[in-house]
């Protein structure tokens, strides 16, 4: 099956916001500073299993 069809649950959920609607870039921002920087997921929706750490997918 190809990858694209694979299910794979979130590690980290962010709320839209405006400026990520006007300027896309400021979502490609908010997700870099969650994932890499001090930015925070929306509370309860952060994985466990990679904690917030970038990860390799086993393919």
């Amino acid at each position: 099956m190809p990858l694209q069809f694979v299910y794979e649950a979130a590690d980290c959920r962010l709320f839209y916001t405006y400026d990520n609607i006007v300027h896309p870039a400021t979502g490609w921002n908010a997700a870099a500073r969650a994932i890499w920087g001090n930015g925070h997921c929306v509370k309860g929706s952060k994985s466990n299993v990679t904690d917030g750490a970038y990860h390799r997918r086993n393919a």
